[in-house]
């Protein structure tokens, strides 16, 4: 299992970073996109689906639970678990494990939003993740203040509301994916 943090002191950053991903990305792909609400799950999904060609104006699907897109290099699949949250529990997760298992057989790239929400312990037997080859990233806000760099216009940076994102491969092809991420954007790479 690889594993990398990346810093993301602004939207820019995040943009670089969900590019490099569409252009290691050759068939498949799974990423699990962990993190509290606001942190840039969903700006990193439209950074990423730009990247692969999607014409589409790119949201997240709170209410529907899936988005699906076409028109990319790729199929794109946009999930968004946080229904899960609700008491959706259950019925919802056999759902999303169903939609999963049909579309894991031909090429895609899959973007799960709130995917720590399978992990509840009632869901157990219903996590498609477990065992599946695919990225996980969690997303988190970080303090850079005592940081001084040459870029302090960044309205995060300002605010103190940088963020960083943890990802780690969970299998053969996300690792080879991430390899190629790291080495395409070293200056995102925390040492």
């Amino acid at each position: 299992m690889a594993e990398a943090t990346f810093s993301l002191r602004d939207i820019a950053a995040t943009e670089r970073l969900a590019r490099a991903f569409a252009a290691r990305i050759e068939e498949k792909a799974l990423i699990a996109l962990n993190g509290p609400l606001g942190v840039g799950k969903t700006r990193f999904t439209q950074a990423l689906a730009l990247a692969l060609g999607v014409e589409d104006v790119v949201n997240s699907p709170t209410f529907t639970m899936l988005n699906e897109y076409h028109n990319g290099r790729l199929p794109l699949y946009h999930f968004d678990l946080y229904r899960l949250s609700e008491g959706g529990g259950h019925a919802a997760a056999e759902m999303f494990d169903a939609e999963l298992s049909e579309i894991v057989a031909g090429k895609y790239v899959i973007l799960i939003e709130w995917a720590e929400l399978l992990e509840k312990p009632e869901l157990s037997e219903v996590n498609f993740l477990r065992g599946f080859d695919h990225l996980s990233a969690d997303f988190s806000y970080q303090d850079f203040s005592d940081v001084s760099t040459p870029d302090k216009s960044s309205s995060l940076y300002k605010e103190n509301q940088a963020r960083s994102v943890r990802i780690q491969s969970r299998g053969i092809t996300s690792g080879v994916i991430l390899g190629g991420v790291m080495t395409d954007v070293p200056e995102l790479v925390c040492k």
